[in-house]
């Protein structure tokens, strides 16, 4: 039970905090890159009720996995469309790492401080690694390349205009069956490796924490 209410904890501040971190990021760089039009509809802000769906609201609770509201990117405005539409698209999955690093370093700098002996510090600290588990979740599950998922966004840099606007007409299609595809759990193992391999590389990055406070505890 203890773990379901952490596990839900962590999903909550997700939404609350992070989630709104990845779609304000889409809209930003959508906006630096020549395209107004999320901003004009107040997207880029960190006020997570101008981001949420209802329904992938409750998909982030129930499984960890889910979605805000599409941030409207118009790539006309981008001097270059391609790069303009992989940029914004990459912008998401770079916040979620970004949040994913700091709640790592936070962790650690409390693992390692005289405070951890105490039982709510470390109810903190198991919330911050599940922040960190579920940021990771989303930028690899946001960078598979299947419509309309940010991945396939950044395949525009790649494919063949024509080729990328005909698959672009079956998003809806495609993204039923990859919701069938997720409630079936045939993505859970290549997921699962994918996020313990980037959880470890974040953990390799944050070594010099370990090193720090490793001293610390030593002297």
């Amino acid at each position: 039970m203890n773990n379901w209410l952490m596990t839900l904890f962590a999903r909550a501040a997700v939404l609350i905090l992070c989630l709104p971190v990845h779609e304000c990021a889409h809209a930003y760089v959508a906006y630096r890159m020549g395209d107004s039009t999320a901003k004009d509809q107040g997207r880029i802000t960190l006020n997570p009720l101008a981001h949420l769906s209802p329904v992938g609201a409750v998909a982030i609770l129930a499984c960890g996995i889910g979605w805000a509201k599409p941030v409207p990117i118009d790539a006309r405005y981008f001097k270059n469309p391609k790069l303009g539409m992989a940029l914004s698209a990459l912008a998401g999955p770079v916040a979620n790492l970004l949040c994913g690093l700091v709640g790592m370093v936070l962790f650690k700098i409390l693992a390692y401080s005289p405070l951890y002996d105490l039982r709510a510090v470390q109810a903190v600290g198991t919330l911050l690694l599940y922040i960190v588990r579920v940021n990771l979740s989303l930028a690899v599950f946001n960078l598979l390349p299947i419509p309309p998922l940010d991945g396939s966004r950044l395949a525009t840099y790649f494919l063949p205009r024509r080729l990328y606007f005909q698959l672009m007409q079956y998003e809806q299609f495609i993204m039923i069956g990859l919701l069938a595809v997720l409630w079936l759990g045939l993505l859970d193992t290549p997921l699962r490796i994918l996020n313990n391999a980037l959880f470890m590389g974040m953990d390799w990055i944050t070594g010099f924490i370990d090193v720090i406070g490793r001293w610390f505890l030593l002297r």
